[in-house]
């Protein structure tokens, strides 16, 4: 699993699929491996991590929180 900028373009041009950080929670949450996704992007944005706001919108909504 990466979200390096450099492996997303060498994948692009390699013609493989991307499947992103929280595209792989939100599916997690679907599933119910994890209870509340809110909570888990809270805690990964508390060391670091970074999203765009309708990345986040489409994945609260996707996982139905």
């Amino acid at each position: 699993m990466l979200d390096d900028r450099d492996a997303r373009r060498v994948a692009r041009q390699r013609g493989l699929p991307l499947t992103g950080t929280v595209a792989i929670l939100v599916r997690l949450r679907q599933l119910g491996a994890i209870g509340s996704l809110t909570k888990t992007l809270a805690q990964l944005e508390a060391i670091g991590f970074r999203t765009t706001d309708e990345l986040r919108a489409w994945a609260l909504e996707a996982a139905g929180e």
